[in-house]
């Protein structure tokens, strides 16, 4: 689309251009290397220099949009390998958040244990007459 755009931009300027030299009919001597002079008229020889330039300019824009594109892939590579280790990682944490887990659970029954411990431990006649003491004997 940007090279339609310059296109026609072109040719709009080589429109206004023939416009204004219509009625200018002189011609120009064009010498390149010192060789034998081109006779040309004015207009083509705006023509020509329309071209080139467009040439030019498709060139650059070529090679401008190129590197973009080289710079494009590159950073979306970069995101899926990102995009990869992130779920890599996020597993690992919901693997980490599933163990935490289980030894909050171990953890509170531990604790209910030594609490059951340390009750017996400052009533031991009180605990020995009970039917949780009579089991903690027997074991």
């Amino acid at each position: 689309m940007n090279y339609a755009k310059r296109i026609f931009q072109l040719l709009l300027l080589f429109v206004v251009i023939w416009f204004s030299v219509v009625n200018y009919n002189t011609s120009v001597e064009i010498s390149l290397f010192k060789e034998k002079p081109i006779v040309m008229s004015v207009i083509l020889v705006i023509f020509f220099s329309l071209i080139i330039g467009g040439l030019i300019s498709a060139f650059f824009s070529a090679l401008k949009e190129f590197k973009n594109s080289k710079e494009h892939n590159r950073v979306l590579k970069e995101l899926k390998l990102t995009s990869k280790d992130l779920e890599i990682k996020t597993k690992d944490l919901l693997i980490a958040v599933n163990e935490l887990d289980k030894m909050k659970v171990e953890n509170t029954s531990l604790s209910n244990e030594i609490g059951t411990l340390k009750e017996v431990m400052k009533y031991p006649n009180k605990a020995i007459n009970t039917d949780e003491g009579k089991k903690l004997i027997d074991y």
